[in-house]
């Protein structure tokens, strides 16, 4: 009977919205307005080397680097001209695409940094540079514990003159199984990193893997676990309490914001949801939310006006039956137009593209 009472309210603000309909997949009356994909297209190679026949531009030029095959391209605004890159599991120059995965490749690195001040990306991102060893070559950022496989950004966030990264540090791969989530922080524009000790999340945590947006002086941070069959959670906090993992507020969609409970998180709507990306998208006064489904196994977007919810049904951003072992959807931060760009990983050949996606409002009787 609670789940009635939920729909009933969520179908009286569904009036107020910014044109999403209501997680039962039922339409209301004409007029009401909501985003379509139109197009979305692969416009350029951002890591690796280009392959026999492709005729995308390659412009993050990656094998500078002694970059060959690597995933991920996590997008945060630096605030000081440029954009920080962080990308998963690295692999050296001579990485060969296989049917998926790093395949037999050497110079294994946790994860690597680049940065970028390309302002016109319509045709791909130029990195202008990366953290890099003695030698030129892009060097991990930061460790692992003494019980892990490998330490996994998942989101990055410039707040209080500092830049911090969120990452998970995994066990195993069977069953994606973690030690614990932190967050590093750099101070000096992503020369060094320092953990931040003070702020775990367990494992198993539903904040394990997260997306983590800034407005009106608050972090919002939407999480899953480290599972592709988790839903997504939402949490906030000021700014300047980033590390104060107390002062975190946890949406229950019961009781509002529950401070200091994690457990009290709900989930945002029904779906699995993995590798997330939260932003709020000024052109259409909408937050929005794209992820990859594991059940459709494509990438999706979804949008709300208020962060809360109600949050649209899912609109198919990139078919998977276009693009094999497709991943990872994060965004550009500088979204803010009807048009997203965006990277996205392929499993196979292990490397990451810039995407493009062209988005229109519209009203029903259209």
């Amino acid at each position: 009977m609670r789940r009635l009472k939920v729909a009933s309210f969520f179908l009286i603000l569904f009036a107020l919205g910014c044109g999403q309909k209501i997680p039962s997949s039922k339409q209301t009356g004409a007029g009401v307005l909501k985003i379509a994909v139109v197009e979305t297209e692969r416009i350029a190679r951002l890591t690796g080397k280009t392959l026999p026949g492709e005729t995308l531009p390659n412009t993050g030029n990656t094998t500078k680097y002694n970059v060959g095959g690597t995933d991920l391209g996590i997008m945060w605004d630096m605030e000081d001209g440029r954009i920080g890159l962080f990308f998963g599991d690295s692999y050296g120059n001579d990485f060969v695409p296989v049917g998926g995965g790093p395949g037999k490749a050497t110079d294994w690195r946790f994860n690597l940094l680049a940065f970028s001040t390309d302002t016109n990306i319509s045709d791909g991102i130029v990195i202008d540079s990366m953290a890099t060893d003695g030698n030129g070559k892009a060097r991990q950022v930061f460790p692992g514990s003494e019980k892990s496989h490998t330490v996994i950004p998942t989101a990055a966030v410039h707040v209080n003159g500092a830049d911090y990264v969120h990452y998970f540090d995994l066990k195993s791969w069977e069953g994606w199984v973690t030690n614990f989530s932190s967050f590093y922080k750099s101070g000096n524009g992503g020369k060094t990193w320092e953990p931040c000790t003070q702020t775990v999340f367990e494992k198993g945590s539903k904040f394990s893997v997260a997306a983590l947006a800034k407005k009106d002086g608050y972090v919002y941070m939407a999480g899953t676990s480290t599972l592709r069959t988790s839903p997504v959670y939402l949490c906030r906090f000021l700014e300047k309490d980033i590390l104060h993992k107390k002062n975190y507020e946890y949406w229950n969609d019961l009781k509002g914001w529950v401070k200091d409970n994690e457990e009290a998180a709900s989930k945002l709507f029904e779906g699995h949801v993995g590798e997330a990306s939260i932003f709020f998208n000024d052109h259409f006064n909408c937050w929005m939310l794209a992820y990859l489904n594991d059940q459709s196994k494509n990438i999706e977007l979804r949008y709300a006006k208020e962060i809360t919810g109600p949050w649209s049904n899912a609109e198919t951003l990139v078919e998977a039956a276009k693009f094999r072992g497709l991943y990872g959807p994060f965004m550009h931060p500088h979204n803010r137009s009807d048009v997203l760009y965006f990277n996205m990983s392929l499993w196979a050949p292990y490397t990451v593209f810039v995407m493009k996606a062209q988005l229109k409002r519209i009203t029903d009787h259209e």
